[in-house]
């Protein structure tokens, strides 16, 4: 273990390089502002932590094992200072410029010091390294938000961004200050000359309680197994887990979901089923003993389970999209894994696959009881293992449902439930689905997401200055509860209930009804506004009332039985069993 400067360090003739299949830049803003704070407090020494290196000593790189996120956070502090203090008429010829560069960016030579992971390294080497090289019109566009198509690619530009705004309201003096702290600051490293030794010494440094997510945690214990088992073939294996590793990597930064939660999906439809409940310790468990073969195949398939996530959450298909729109992966995603990752099912079998798990999942948003939801599924996924056996269960699966979950009553009252506004997630899904009946000329997919959706109450549900706004029909009714709008329960029923924006639904506010149809006539957003218009013919006096609201509630309730009906969901054609 040496312990020298940071500035020792980078001194050496070596460049610096993230292997592909390392963590690509995923710092935000906490970790920004605590590198910054660290600076602000220290009163003496600055320290910078521990890093690991697997030396190449042929093409003299340094390929950083651990630390990376600290050391690409150093290299955009270094350029963002030197930009800042290159603009400045006082700095001080005790700190040169060019040196600085020439340390921490380029060699005297032009050739770039650090680089990050492949994929990120072209827009790493603009946006840090080269930050003011390029025609005018190459600086617009890489500055634009179409150049960032990952997550680690926004997090370069955030800190870059940061350590800008920072800099620039900070004097000279401290900035000078900063950088010293910094450039001084002891590092201690280690440097290994093998892959082994390598994937030996991240084993043991990170598998030992360390701040990691599951998915690095299980990296480092595979890594250990095959350094303890893997026998003549270590070499092989270790490059063959990179590999998986640097597939997996360069996905996490496109998708949205959690690494974790598609780790825990993964497993569900791998192995466990829906009863899982420590994914990471499950899978230590169940690989501890097991032939590294039988590791690699299953870190392959995480990995193919990692880019099917990304093509879920990129698909043009309509019923991909209603799932994404749905936003019950917990449900979803882990039976879709099962056919697309594991069973290889065909594409026919997985548009069937995807239309029931569509209507399902939505049954289940209405009616609620997750053991319920995850039993079923189970039976679902169970054996589930090729095509064939895949349409089986969902055949077995649909049969099952119709007889012992939800006839077709259940649903028509569970969605006629006079306080359905308490499962807002399906009735804001259920007024999508119903707005996609009134798109006269095919629905448009740009309007299926509108910013900071939210469900208005057509009858308001809080009075205006103490009173109930003009328009509206009796809200109780002592002799006939039923009749009025909130003691008959028909104030938070579907029928009531209209998708807006967020800002639209504070601009209606609790006002009168004529003012707020008089505003649902202006939208041209959402069909379902011009459909309750076209209910009133006296535009001057319209009253909304129980009458209305049931009406509009059937007209909604009807579609849904048409949308979700098990008996449309057809089987493929192409096999011998349908």
């Amino acid at each position: 273990m040496n312990s020298i400067t940071l500035q020792e360090l980078f001194r050496k003739p070596d460049k610096f390089n993230i292997p592909s299949y390392q963590r690509a830049y995923a710092w935000v803003d906490k970790q920004r502002e605590q590198f910054i704070k660290d600076l602000q407090e220290t009163t003496c020494g600055h320290y910078l932590g521990n890093y690991l290196f697997e030396e190449d000593t042929t093409n003299k790189v340094k390929n950083v094992i651990d630390g990376q996120q600290r050391l690409t956070t150093v290299v955009i502090f270094m350029s963002c200072l030197h930009h800042e203090l290159m603009s400045r008429t006082d700095v001080s010829d005790d700190v040169c410029l060019n040196e600085l560069r020439m340390t921490y960016l380029t060699n005297m030579k032009g050739v770039q010091r650090f680089h990050t992971v492949n994929y990120d390294d072209p827009f790493f080497r603009k946006e840090i390294i080269n930050r003011d090289a390029g025609t005018q019109e190459e600086k617009e566009h890489f500055l634009s938000k179409e150049a960032l198509d990952s997550s680690s690619k926004q997090n370069i530009r955030d800190c870059r961004v940061y350590f800008d705004k920072k800099f620039h309201e900070a004097d000279t003096a401290t900035l000078v200050h900063w950088f010293e702290l910094v450039e001084n600051a002891k590092v201690t490293y280690y440097e290994v000359s093998s892959k082994i030794e390598a994937a030996q010494m991240f084993a043991f440094q990170n598998d030992r309680g360390k701040s990691l997510s599951h998915l690095e945690v299980l990296k480092a214990f595979f890594m250990l197994q095959i350094y303890i088992r893997g026998g003549a073939e270590k070499e092989d294996f270790i490059q063959s887990l990179e590999e998986a590793y640097r597939n997996i990597y360069s996905t996490i930064v496109k998708i949205k979901t959690n690494e974790d939660n598609v780790l825990r999906y993964f497993w569900i439809a791998y192995r466990k089923g829906y009863n899982t409940e420590n994914p990471l310790q499950e899978i230590k468990d169940y690989y501890v003993g097991r032939s590294i073969e039988k590791i690699i195949g299953f870190v392959d398939k995480l990995a193919s389970a990692f880019r099917y996530v990304e093509s879920v959450e990129t698909s043009k298909d309509k019923t991909i999209i209603n799932i994404n729109r749905q936003n019950n992966y917990a449900w979803a995603l882990p039976v879709l894994i099962k056919g697309a990752v594991v069973a290889n099912a065909s594409k026919m079998t997985m548009n069937y696959l995807a239309a029931v798990v569509e209507n399902f999942t939505f049954m289940a948003m209405v009616r609620g009881g997750r053991a319920d939801v995850q039993s079923r599924f189970n039976n679902l996924i169970k054996d589930a293992n090729d095509d064939n056996s895949f349409r089986n269960n969902i055949v077995s699966f649909i049969d099952t449902i119709k007889r012992e979950y939800w006839n077709d009553k259940q649903f028509r009252d569970a969605l006629d439930n006079g306080y359905i506004y308490n499962r807002r997630a399906a009735c804001s899904y259920l007024l999508w689905r119903y707005e996609e009946t009134l798109q006269t000329k095919g629905y448009e997919r740009d309007l299926y997401f509108i910013k900071k959706e939210s469900l208005e109450h057509i009858a308001p549900q809080h009075p205006k200055d103490g009173e109930i706004a003009t328009g509206y029909g009796a809200y109780q009714d002592t002799e006939h509860p039923e009749e009025g709008i909130e003691s008959g329960e028909w104030l938070s029923s579907i029928g009531n209930m209209l998708l807006v924006s967020a800002p639209h639904n504070s601009s209606l506010g609790n006002n009168n009804f004529k003012d707020k149809l008089a505003d649902y006539s202006k939208s041209n957003l959402m069909m379902q506004q011009k459909k309750l218009v076209e209910q009133f013919k006296d535009v001057e006096n319209p009253v909304w009332d129980k009458a209305c609201i049931e009406e509009r509630g059937k007209r909604i309730i009807d579609k849904a039985m048409e949308i979700w009906n098990l008996d449309k969901i057809m089987p493929p054609v192409d096999n011998a069993l349908f």
